[in-house]
């Protein structure tokens, strides 16, 4: 991968998961979404230019055409509201296309190499390992790193972490169980040492099964699958 991509792909990642640093806004959901939204599209626009240049071909699997289907059909279904529910139709609209350049943007990486698409992979589970152990340190300490938050010690809340909410907080790591496993046993050359790969996702794994079980969330049905798919 391009230093130049790979610069982009940490900034759109890491800036997407960490935006709410030290209560930098209270409402975590709009900016992260809309921070995504705003580099997926600087993406998108960058290779369409890039296509009018030269021909570029992307191939469509059957479920990537439904999923693209769904997320345009989503935008569509908001002008509903524009008669039932004006007030609710801007933010609406907003997550609706969200989903939609979420969708495009997962379309796009498809057509990249394996390897290209295992860096991207590490760089969601590092960011998501940054928020986990912030998210631990808060639960047994009371004071939260990154959110800059106190409270009592071995309180649930405190797994919100900068993602603002308990729920969101172990959702996120049920999602990244699979991709760590992956990453563990997967037989295909990652880093130089394998071994030491495959030490150091085992751990991240743990880390984010303990960030699940200490939440007590809909996510333990998550590390729960997640765990024996591992075993």
């Amino acid at each position: 991968m391009r230093k130049r991509s790979l610069l982009f792909y940490v900034v759109f990642i890491f800036g997407s998961s960490l935006f709410a640093i030290k209560g930098f806004t209270w409402d975590m959901g709009l900016p992260k979404f809309y921070f995504a939204s705003v580099m997926i599209s600087i993406l998108i626009i960058f290779l369409s230019m890039k296509t009018v240049r030269s021909p570029w071909k992307l191939s469509l699997a059957f479920p990537q055409i439904i999923a693209l289907v769904l997320a345009a059909y989503s935008c569509l279904t908001t002008l509903l509201l524009l008669e039932s529910l004006p007030d609710v139709f801007p933010v609406s609209l907003g997550y609706a296309m969200n989903l939609l350049l979420f969708v495009v943007f997962s379309v796009l990486i498809s057509k990249d190499s394996g390897d290209r698409l295992l860096v991207l992979l590490q760089i969601f589970i590092v960011a998501g390992l940054v928020i986990a152990l912030d998210a631990l340190f808060a639960f047994y300490s009371g004071t939260s790193l990154l959110w800059g938050t106190e409270s009592a010690p071995l309180s649930r809340g405190n797994l919100a972490s900068v993602i603002g909410n308990v729920n969101f907080t172990t959702d996120l790591m049920g999602m990244l169980l699979l991709p760590a496993t992956f990453l563990v046993v997967t037989k295909r050359s990652v880093w130089k040492r394998e071994t030491l790969r495959r030490v150091f996702y085992l751990v991240v794994f743990s880390i984010f099964l303990v960030v699940i079980l200490v939440g007590q969330t809909r996510s333990v049905y998550y590390s729960v699958i997640g765990s024996l798919i591992f075993v």
